[in-house]
């Protein structure tokens, strides 16, 4: 199983490999396997 850090470092890379999306307007938040987007 993938940890809460693990989860949220590929979620942020996948961000970052987007060159629509600006990867510093949006927070993620992950608490026992639930994401959740902010900003």
């Amino acid at each position: 199983m993938r940890t809460d850090v693990q989860i949220k470092q590929d979620i942020l890379d996948e961000l970052a490999f987007q060159p629509n999306i600006n990867e510093l307007q949006i927070g993620v938040v992950v608490k026992d396997g639930i994401v959740t987007p902010t900003g």
